[in-house]
């Protein structure tokens, strides 16, 4: 799978992706049960994956959800953090700073 990805981010140095897989959590929904536990981490199978993978990533907030804050993922080849850090950039200079709206 490894080799697979290198293989693809090779063609597509930079990919997008949701950081969960559904809206975002209230702030202690993985407290409430073990249940919301594993169902937290399943929804954040692309964050959870690259990072089995080996493969470095950045998140940055993209607005709002459901009324939460909400986030994208963007993963990169290896060692070409300073791809992905540029397209973080980049997103934030779009959308503007939200840390200090998204609370």
């Amino acid at each position: 799978m490894t080799r697979a990805w290198s293989v693809f981010l090779d063609e597509y140095p930079l990919v997008l992706s949701p950081f969960l897989m559904r809206p975002t959590y209230p702030w202690n929904y993985d407290a409430q049960s073990e249940a919301n536990t594993h169902d937290l981490f399943r929804s954040a199978i692309y964050s959870v994956g690259v990072n089995y993978l080996g493969l470095p990533a950045g998140v940055v907030p993209a607005g709002r959800a459901a009324d939460l804050p909400a986030g994208v993922q963007i993963i990169g080849r290896r060692y070409r953090e300073d791809l992905i850090l540029d397209a973080l950039e980049a997103i934030e200079a779009r959308l503007g700073v939200m840390a200090k709206s998204l609370w």
